[in-house]
């Protein structure tokens, strides 16, 4: 096993009903000026909704 496998894997053992392999969830974060400016992203009623994993 490489030393990259290793350090995505190490210490993982998992328990009964979960995945065999750590999951690998791909993200990112955004950056905005002021709270006014999520509202606008966020709330707008008339835009389409936006599909969030909170």
């Amino acid at each position: 096993m490489k030393i990259e496998t290793k350090c995505l894997h190490a210490g993982y053992t998992p328990k009964n009903t979960e995945p065999r392999v750590v999951p690998i969830v791909q993200s990112t974060t955004y950056v905005y000026d002021s709270t006014d400016d999520v509202a606008a992203v966020f709330d707008d009623p008339h835009k389409e909704p936006y599909l969030l994993k909170i």
